[in-house]
């Protein structure tokens, strides 16, 4: 991470700058374990990890699949292939993942469709909650239909116990991507919004 300045003009942050929630513990669900934490300083080095710490940025693609004539819809060629795509953004503990397909014509490299739009996280969990959230899913395609770019994400809930008290973060979080036959997957980034 970089700064200019002065160290002085560094701000410190602190526990009321993530506006955390407090819940009772019978509102945890029951398959999360919340991450305990000693006390306020510890609670906000976690939570600044999260929100500014490195992440890892990439992807995936599976073999394309000629698609047989007869599972064609449409004006589609039968030089039709279908692609799975993933990309992932990865933090110290887990990945979010992003995930789709794309259909798309071998003679002139045109994308036909995009379908299957869903994220999820692994990695390592405990404490966390995520529900893919459809209403993020977006795809826009190139005026020449040779790229598309595609969006999907989801709603994070952290929880966390601090003596004796839940307190949990959450944050919607999208992983945006761009995708064309000739090049993959390509300008993988991620957003995160209250």
């Amino acid at each position: 991470m970089s700064s200019s300045g002065f160290a002085a003009d560094k701000k410190t942050s602190n526990l009321d700058d993530y506006k955390l929630k407090t819940i009772d513990i019978s509102e945890v669900p029951e398959w999360i374990t919340p991450i305990e934490v000693k006390d306020e300083v510890e609670l906000v080095k976690v939570l600044e990890e999260l929100r500014n710490g490195e992440y890892t940025i990439d992807s995936s693609i599976d073999s394309p699949i000629l698609l047989k004539e007869d599972a064609l819809v449409g004006p589609m060629s039968v030089d039709t292939k279908s692609v799975n795509l993933q990309a992932y953004v990865s933090n110290l503990l887990h990945s979010q993942n992003a995930y789709s397909t794309v259909t798309y014509d071998t003679t002139n490299n045109t994308i036909g469709s995009v379908s299957n739009l869903y994220s999820d996280i692994t990695g390592y969990t405990v404490g966390v909650e995520y529900e893919h959230n459809s209403r993020h899913n977006n795809i826009s395609y190139s005026s020449d239909r040779k790229t598309v770019t595609i969006k999907t994400g989801g709603h994070y809930t952290y929880y966390f116990l601090l003596d004796g008290v839940i307190k949990i973060s959450e944050e919607n979080s999208v992983i945006t991507y761009k995708y064309s036959v000739a090049s993959g997957i390509h300008s993988i980034s991620r957003s995160t919004f209250k």
